[in-house]
């Protein structure tokens, strides 16, 4: 029996092209404010991204400079698959 080549990873890797595209339309719908019911999304997509599990920061104006890096990791993650 002869083997089979590996599979190629995907360029969206860890994640498919259709996800690709659902982040890129949320992220460009998110802007300056982020929306509650977009936090848990988020929050995971980046971890996703960072390849670690990290706790979800509270929602209050403190936290905002982790979800602002968040949301920039996304960001930059989206412009290097264009």
């Amino acid at each position: 029996m002869s083997e089979q080549p590996p599979v190629p990873q995907s360029k969206y890797a860890p994640f498919t092209m259709e996800d690709y595209i659902l982040i890129r339309d949320r992220m460009k719908e998110i802007g300056w404010n982020l929306p509650p019911h977009y936090m848990n999304w988020l929050w995971s997509t980046c971890t996703t991204l960072r390849g670690k599990k990290e706790n979800q920061p509270c929602s209050c104006k403190s936290s905002g400079a982790l979800w602002k890096r968040c949301a920039d990791d996304v960001n930059d993650w989206i412009k290097r698959m264009e």
